[in-house]
Order: structure tokens, then C-alpha cells, then sequence
């Protein structure tokens, strides 16, 4: 049910993820962070979910691997750690 929704309203989704990042007083929002960061999210959730069996606890591992890799693309672009 969370996949579909997902699947159904992604542009939606990282719209209002932009939106609100852009209305927040800091740290300034990157465009890694909504325009790559968040759509990643999304599609690593909607998977996970669609391949763990209803009620059964998920790891985290394939979520955390690429958000480390992700947090070291930054970090290499030279991002700030408030804008990552």
C-alpha cells in the first residue's frame, strides 16, 4: 500500500520536499539533496517494500550503504555537513 502511494505520487513527493527545503531558514537547501538525495530515497523505499513479505521486519542495509555512498558524493562535491 506505502509502495503504491509512493509510486503514485513521487513527482508530488520531491515537489514538496523542494518546496519545504527551500522555505526552511537554514542551511540553505542543495540541489543534490532534492533533486538526487530524495528521489533515491523513494525509489530504495518503494523497493524494499515491495520485496520485504507484509509484516516482516526490513534491514536497513541496502538503505544505508547507499546513503553513506551518497553522504561521500557530497562530502567530495565539496557540500557542507548542515547541507548534506
Amino acid at each position: 500500500m506505502l509502495q503504491e502511494f509512493i509510486s503514485t505520487n513521487r513527482a508530488a513527493i520531491v515537489s514538496r520536499a523542494s518546496q519545504r527545503a527551500d522555505g526552511r531558514m537554514w542551511p540553505s537547501r542543495s540541489y543534490s539533496e532534492v533533486e538526487h538525495g530524495v528521489p533515491l530515497f523513494l525509489q530504495q523505499l518503494e523497493q524494499t517494500l515491495r520485496l520485504q513479505p507484509p509484516g516482516t521486519p526490513s534491514g536497513a542495509d541496502a538503505i544505508g550503504e547507499t546513503a553513506t555512498r551518497h553522504g561521500a558524493e557530497l562530502l567530495a562535491a565539496g557540500f557542507t555537513l548542515s547541507q548534506r
